[in-house]
């Protein structure tokens, strides 16, 4: 499967991130200029320096509760009072002795051991900035790969933007009018001229919604969904309960696909998940700019097909 090719991809690319790091790490070391080499060291500096404030401060604190508890009446009565005193004494003299420790571990490091640390702190930084980017570049490679193959060329990508599954994509090809949506989980594979494109619809909870019938349908729903409004032409409906079911239905005029549904939203979406509204938001915008395609698509066609009224799910 290409998902399969994706994963394989991604290890390979952490790997090669990895390895050139670590590769590099002893030029990097040798061509630290002073400034660098200042600058980490003041670091250094600063770090051991806290550690010792830390165990000093620490042991005050130890010292005040110690002079508390001798002179205070008041606290010696109080067996709850002075438990608690006395926890806090351990408590602190045991952050006073690490802070002190602290203190002498790294006053005794050397200079290429304080070099060697800062510039693994900064790889680790650098691979933790660049993995972000790995699973699109996993992704892009592998697709690129697999439409070098079977001979197909894209003018346009839209990822899809589903709650469950996020490897559908659409391609459109605008010099050879084609379209095609590929899934790499289950390396679902469709690809139609434009003029194949027969009508598309928009179904929430198995109610269409919007349809291609006509042209200047305004996909208010798409732009108000987090708010609960769906509006085509000039009317409206409140929806006030959580969307369960969204999906975009292709018919085309071919006996071998007739049609090709995409589920944005397969079961109820959690209203309680933290980020419920911008997931959902994200969804219907990502649902407008696919269907506004089909209808540049739908424009762009080689024929004009003249649509049907189609019976809702």
């Amino acid at each position: 499967m290409l998902i399969d090719k994706v994963n394989e991809k991604q290890r390979e690319l952490e790997s090669d991130l990895q390895n050139s790091v670590t590769s590099s790490f002893d030029e990097r070391i040798s061509r630290l200029t002073q400034e660098q080499k200042t600058d980490y060291e003041n670091k250094h500096k600063i770090s051991y320096t806290i550690s010792l404030c830390v165990g000093i401060i620490c042991l005050i604190i130890v010292a005040i509760v110690a002079i508390v508890l001798n002179v205070s009446k008041s606290v010696q009565g109080d067996m709850d009072l002075l438990i608690f005193a006395i926890v806090a004494m351990i408590f602190f003299f045991v952050c006073s002795v690490i802070g002190f420790m602290s203190f002498i571990k790294l006053r005794k490091r050397s200079k290429q051991d304080i070099y060697n640390s800062y510039v693994k702190d900064e790889d680790k930084q650098f691979i933790a900035k660049n993995k972000i980017d790995i699973p699109k570049k996993a992704q892009d490679i592998v697709i690129n790969d697999y439409f070098n193959s079977i001979g197909f060329s894209y003018t346009q990508s839209i990822p899809i933007i589903a709650a469950e599954g996020k490897w559908q994509f659409i391609f459109i090809n605008s010099q050879t009018k084609q379209f095609k949506y590929l899934n790499l989980e289950t390396d679902a594979d469709v690809t139609v001229d434009f003029d194949s494109i027969v009508s598309y619809q928009i179904f929430e909870d198995s109610k269409e919604i919007v349809k291609s019938k006509s042209g200047d349908v305004l996909l208010g729903g798409l732009l108000f969904g987090v708010t609960g409004m769906l509006m085509a032409q000039n009317s409206q409906k409140e929806i006030e309960r959580p969307v369960t079911s969204l999906k975009l239905v292709i018919r085309f005029n071919d006996f071998s696909q007739p049609q090709l549904t995409i589920s944005f939203i397969d079961n109820n979406l959690p209203t309680y998940i933290k980020d419920y509204k911008s997931t959902l938001n994200s969804i219907y915008e990502n649902l407008r700019l696919i269907y506004s395609n089909l209808e540049i698509i739908k424009r762009n066609g080689s024929q004009s097909v003249e649509l049907s009224e189609i019976d809702k799910f």
